[in-house]
């Protein structure tokens, strides 16, 4: 497999679970469209975990807009279950293994734009970590980007 970059990861996690959607990253279209998933604004913070360590956390806008509210709905609940809290996507980040690991996935109730299509804002919190050995990062590899493996 294709050794991918985070935007590229991330783009191809989320086609496995809408594969209809056309996916921007860190673009907003002026005139979104029906079936469209946006991931931006991503935030790294960095938080303490215990009293000696931290951990970057990156928080991340995903909006999906639709014209029917409930494909919205439907559709948001499918990312929701994709983005279960410990999920993990591999990527190469300047020739070094890395992964994001999901943290949690928060959606809002449903909105409206000024054309007419419905949309849900959620929040997605990643932890960044470096990967250890090339056997774990192939193992990632697989479990994010199999369907068969994953629920």
């Amino acid at each position: 497999m294709k050794t991918l970059t985070l935007l590229d990861a991330l783009e191809l996690f989320c086609k496995q679970v809408l594969p209809t959607a056309k996916i921007a990253l860190l673009n907003l279209p002026k005139t979104p469209q029906s079936d469209l998933l946006v991931m931006i604004n991503p935030v790294p913070e960095e938080r303490a975990i215990n009293g000696l360590q931290t951990r970057i956390v990156t928080t991340w806008d995903v909006i999906y807009f639709h014209s029917h509210a409930a494909q919205v709905v439907e559709s948001v609940d499918k990312l929701r279950r994709a983005f279960v809290h410990g999920i993990t996507i591999p990527f190469l980040d300047e020739n070094t293994m890395r992964y994001i690991r999901v943290q949690a996935f928060s959606p809002s109730p449903m909105n409206e734009n000024e054309s007419d299509l419905k949309y849900i804002l959620a929040k997605l919190e990643t932890v960044t970590s470096d990967v250890l050995s090339v056997e774990q990062f192939e193992t990632m590899q697989e479990i994010a980007f199999n369907k068969e493996v994953r629920p």
